[in-house]
């Protein structure tokens, strides 16, 4: 996957009136498993979004530290490159929250998920401001 500011860019740059933004958007959705393809979709769609964790920050307000450590710790035997296009996909999602009408979210975290190392254990993983 692409880095998700790409397709604008590149929209900028060859005049291409949004051409590329739908491309990605649609790119982006093929990366994910299909169990998660479904929620994706609704994701997108949402005008509120309210979630509670008690394992992980979500997936939609991860950094791309937070991300590629839980990809890293995941148990499955991935390459740095594919869990490099994991952590961009997952980055993808956040475009929605950037748009000039963000989703209405609320997201509850126990406090455990804030203190839990991931990865390293330093504190550059958690999102910005926790």
């Amino acid at each position: 996957m692409p880095p998700p500011d790409l397709a604008g860019r590149l929209d900028a740059a060859f005049g291409t009136d949004g051409h590329f933004e739908r491309l990605y958007s649609l790119a982006r959705h093929e990366d994910h498993p299909d169990k998660y393809r479904r929620r994706m979709e609704l994701e997108a769609r949402a005008r509120v979004t309210r979630e509670y964790s008690g394992c992980f920050v979500p997936g939609l307000v991860q950094t791309e530290d937070y991300a590629r450590a839980i990809f890293r710790s995941g148990g499955r035997k991935l390459t740095v490159s594919r869990i490099e296009e994991l952590v961009a996909a997952r980055m993808g999602r956040q475009a929605m929250l950037r748009a000039d009408s963000p989703p209405d979210l609320s997201i509850i975290i126990d406090e455990a998920v804030l203190r839990r190392p991931i990865g390293s254990g330093d504190r550059e993983h958690l999102p910005t401001g926790l």
